[in-house]
C-alpha cells in the first residue's frame, strides 16, 4: 500500500495531498489544481465516470503516484471529484455563480455526463441574472435552446456593455448584434408607435382616459421583463384586466396592438439561427 493510503495527508514538495473521504480505493494518481492544491484520485474511477480527463504522466518526485495538472481551481476540482464516485452528488444550487460557471464548463470539458444536465439546469435558473455568462456557456457547449433564452434577456442591454463583456472581435457579439437588429424593427411597435382607434368612443372622442395608463403599464411591464417581449400578448391580456375592463373600444384597440406586435415578433429569427 502506498504512503498516500497509510496517511490522511502526506507532504510532497511542501504541499499536502487531499485524500478522497470515505473511499476504499487506493489512490494511484494526483490531480493538481491551477492554484497548486493536490488531490488524491483513482484512475479507475476517472475512467468509469468521465471520458475527458487527460492521461496521467509519471513524476519521479511522487514515487508510485501519477500526476495530472489541471487548469481548474481547487474549488472546482473538489466538486468534480464528488462526481467520480457512486455516492450522492453535491448540491450545486448552494454554490456561488462563479463556482457554478466554472463547474459547468469543467464537466463539459471532461465529459462528466452525470453532471452535464444538472449544471445546465442550474445555469438556466440564473439566466435572468447573468444572461451574458449563460449565453457564453450555452454557445460554447452547443445548447441552442439555452442560448436563445439568454439572448432574449439581452435585447435591451446596451451594445457597449455586451461588446465589453465578449470583446470587440467576438463572434458571439456580432451574432448578438445581428439578432438584436431584428428586434430594433419590432420594438418601436411596443415603445413608440401607437395603434390608432378604429371606432370612436361615445360622444365621438378618439381616446378615453383609460388608454394612456393601460399603454404605459404594458410598456413598464415589458421593460422590467425583457424576456417577456416574446409573450407580449400575455402582458397585454393581464393589463386589460387591470386597466380596461369597462371599455370595449380600448379593449378592441389593445387586441389589435397585441396582434400587430405578435406579427412583428414572428418575423424575428432566434439567436441560434445565426450559429
Amino acid at each position: 500500500m502506498s504512503d498516500l493510503k497509510k496517511r490522511k495527508e502526506v507532504e510532497v514538495q511542501g504541499i499536502g495531498i487531499i485524500e478522497c473521504p470515505d473511499c476504499s480505493l487506493e489512490a494511484d494518481l494526483i490531480l493538481v489544481s491551477s492554484d497548486g492544491v493536490k488531490f488524491a484520485a483513482h484512475a479507475q474511477n476517472l475512467e468509469r465516470y468521465s471520458e475527458g480527463f487527460p492521461p496521467a504522466t509519471f513524476n519521479p518526485v511522487e514515487a508510485d503516484l501519477q500526476v495530472v495538472h489541471l487548469e481548474e481551481e481547487s474549488s472546482t476540482v473538489r466538486l468534480l471529484l464528488q462526481y467520480m464516485h457512486l455516492k450522492p452528488q453535491p448540491d450545486i444550487e448552494k454554490i456561488s455563480f462563479t463556482e457554478l460557471e466554472e463547474l459547468a464548463n469543467a464537466v463539459e470539458k471532461y465529459l462528466i455526463f452525470s453532471a452535464m444536465m444538472v449544471c445546465k439546469l442550474c445555469m438556466k435558473a440564473k439566466v435572468s441574472i447573468y444572461p451574458m455568462h449563460v449565453l457564453r456557456y450555452a454557445v460554447k457547449h452547443g445548447y441552442k435552446d439555452l442560448a436563445d433564452q439568454a439572448a432574449a434577456h439581452m435585447i435591451l442591454r446596451p451594445s457597449t456593455e455586451v461588446k465589453e463583456f465578449f470583446g470587440r472581435n467576438s463572434q458571439i457579439f456580432y451574432i448578438w448584434s445581428a439578432y438584436r437588429d431584428q428586434w430594433m424593427v419590432a420594438l418601436p411597435w411596443i415603445y413608440t408607435k401607437d395603434i390608432q382607434t378604429l371606432n370612436l368612443h361615445k360622444g365621438g372622442i378618439l381616446e378615453c382616459e383609460l388608454w394612456e395608463p393601460f399603454r404605459d403599464g404594458v410598456r413598464r411591464d415589458v421593460e422590467c421583463l425583457p424576456s417577456q417581449i416574446a409573450r407580449f400578448d400575455e402582458v397585454v391580456s393581464a393589463r386589460i384586466k387591470i386597466n380596461l375592463e369597462f371599455c370595449e373600444r380600448c379593449i378592441e384597440r389593445a387586441h389589435r396592438w397585441s396582434a400587430t406586435v405578435k406579427s412583428k415578433i414572428g418575423e424575428v429569427s432566434p439567436f441560434s439561427a445565426y450559429l
